[in-house]
């Protein structure tokens, strides 16, 4: 995971986060058009999503800002 070593070498956190989302876009890609079953599933590799999302977690905001949502006229 190129995020990961990204992370390691220090680089700033837009590149980083950058390469997390270029894992998870490849990976989604691979598995597009695949009807769901059993082989779907094992692509779908679930602990390789969870290993992402704790990674781009750690790049999340500590706190919750104030959201304000519009909703169009």
């Amino acid at each position: 995971m190129s995020g990961v070593m990204e992370k390691k070498k220090g680089s700033p956190a837009e590149k980083v986060l950058e390469r997390l989302q270029d894992a998870v876009t490849t990976h989604f890609r691979a598995i597009k058009g695949m009807p769901v079953g059993f082989p779907y599933f094992i692509n779908l590799n679930p602990e390789l999503l969870l290993r992402i999302v704790g990674e781009l977690l750690e790049y999340a905001p500590q706190q919750v800002g104030t959201l304000q949502l519009v909703f169009p006229a």
